[in-house]
């Protein structure tokens, strides 16, 4: 009876973390008396796998054909994506209502936006890095994409990588439902670096654009840094329904006329770990004069939150969470994850246990003016950024 009850919750999230988990997976699809395919609805392939594996791509794409209720895939692993994404029309011809590309290496161009129009009608979540080549030009097309039911966007973004990517969300990608916009800092240093004034102008756009819309945001510092003075301008006087948003303490701090009427949720993204904050700081960097003062700038505030030392792809699943999950000690809870164990608290989230080896959303040089770093060299053109689910 327990087997029976439990191969549903079994099956219905896969995760590929070594090659020979993929024939013997496909073995059980094809030979099992029951329909296990068809309890799959999400797949995950996050760690880097040997190249010489000779039907990776072709056993993927089977495994995707036989499952017709997967609805969700989340891609870490950069070897793949040049032969994974020849087969994208097969792998993405599917109703696909979440996609995550979660790493510095992003599909060609060309497969990218064709993966984005043929899937795009479905999309609900999408988390992505928008590419761009060594004279910083996005490397995708500019043909219009729609995402009419997009409610949750994230976007990996570069200090070097900041207006092409917005002028390409502006200009080319529909998205009417978009609720929840989150970004992440992810220095590859791949491109030259952000013209300052084109930048805040781009991400000015994108908020004049959607910001009515908008009930979550999570901000990079990066993005903070290029908005300067004007954070409270383009980003809180355009969202009027915001409730929940994600930032680090020294951007909010710095910012004197940070007002709005609804806001109710803050996340700190502190940089590091629980045990390191300095004494008398409540917050982190946030001590119980700025917790007062806030309160009084936002009359809806409901509460904060920190998030200690906590790795960015956690993201999509703090949402699940929203800081007011946990409002008392009895109803504190954690639980394993990735070798490690994760605890919320009311008002905290942390690591249990030594951090060592686990990178934070924020690198130490992301807290670095770097705008100022990059007045120094010549101003070329664009980069960009995205959201979360």
């Amino acid at each position: 009876m327990w087997y029976t009850w439990g191969i549903p919750y079994l099956y219905e999230e896969i995760c590929i973390r070594r090659a020979p988990q993929l024939p013997a997976l496909l073995y059980a699809l094809r030979s099992s008396s029951e329909d296990l395919a068809g309890y799959v609805k999400i797949f995950r392939l996050p760690s880097v796998l040997p190249e010489d594996a000779p039907d990776f791509v072709e056993d993927i794409v089977t495994i995707s054909q036989l499952c017709p209720h997967l609805s969700r895939v989340a891609l870490g692993e950069p070897q793949l994506y040049t032969n994974l994404y020849t087969c994208a029309p097969v792998f993405f011809n599917l109703h696909v209502t979440h996609l995550c590309i979660d790493s510095y290496v992003t599909p060609p161009p060309a497969v990218l936006t064709g993966v984005l129009n043929r899937i795009g009608e479905h999309l609900g979540y999408l988390c992505i890095r928008i590419p761009c080549n060594s004279v910083g030009e996005a490397e995708i097309s500019t043909a219009a994409v729609r995402f009419p039911v997009l409610d949750s966007l994230t976007c990996l973004v570069e200090h070097t990588n900041i207006e092409y990517p917005f002028r390409i969300m502006n200009d080319s990608w529909k998205m009417p439902k978009l609720r929840r916009f989150s970004t992440r800092h992810a220095d590859y240093s791949g491109c030259r670096h952000s013209n300052e004034v084109k930048s805040r102008h781009q991400i000015g756009r994108f908020f004049d654009a959607h910001g009515s819309k908008l009930h979550f945001v999570n901000l990079a510092s990066v993005i903070c840094r290029i908005l300067k003075d004007d954070l409270a301008l383009k980003v809180l006087k355009t969202t009027p329904l915001l409730e929940h948003l994600v930032i680090h303490p020294l951007d909010l701090k710095t910012n004197d006329v940070f007002v709005h009427k609804n806001l109710q949720w803050i996340d700190f993204r502190q940089p590091f770990d629980k045990s390191m904050a300095p004494e008398g700081a409540i917050g982190g960097l946030i001590g119980e004069d700025d917790l007062q003062t806030l309160r009084k700038r936002l009359p809806a505030l409901r509460g904060v939150r920190n998030l200690w030392a906590l790795p960015g792809h956690l993201g999509e699943w703090l949402d699940s969470f929203p800081p007011g999950a946990v409002s008392t000690d009895l109803e504190s809870f954690s639980f394993d994850m990735y070798t490690r164990r994760l605890r919320c608290e009311a008002g905290s989230v942390f690591w249990e246990g030594d951090v060592d080896g686990y990178e934070t959303d924020e690198s130490d040089e992301s807290y670095e003016d770097v705008t100022e770093s990059e007045s120094s060299e010549e101003s070329v053109s664009d980069p960009e950024e995205d959201p979360s689910d």
